[in-house]
């Protein structure tokens, strides 16, 4: 029981989606990161984790704030591969 507890609450914490809201612009996967920076701004945080040139893997995190959920977007190359929504940090 305890551990069926503990996998629902870890399912709650993340889960990935298509497109995020920055302001009234939407990004979506397969935006450039040209448009998502135009569209959100500076992310919090960024930092290459695989990779070099067309074939770099690289995590932007934006923080909203604290009434918005954490969104971590990943990109391969230049393009929007992944986005992951997730609990307050």
């Amino acid at each position: 029981m305890i551990l069926l507890i503990g996998l629902l609450l870890m399912a709650t914490n993340s889960h990935a989606t298509s497109e995020m809201n920055c302001g009234s612009a939407l990004v979506k996967i397969g935006d450039g990161k040209t448009e998502v920076l135009a569209k959100c701004g500076e992310p919090d945080y960024r930092e290459v984790i695989s990779g070099d040139n067309d074939s770099k893997r690289e995590i932007w995190v934006y923080r909203f704030g604290t009434s918005r959920f954490v969104h971590t977007l990943t990109f391969t190359g230049f393009r929007l591969d992944d986005i992951v929504v997730e609990s307050y940090r």
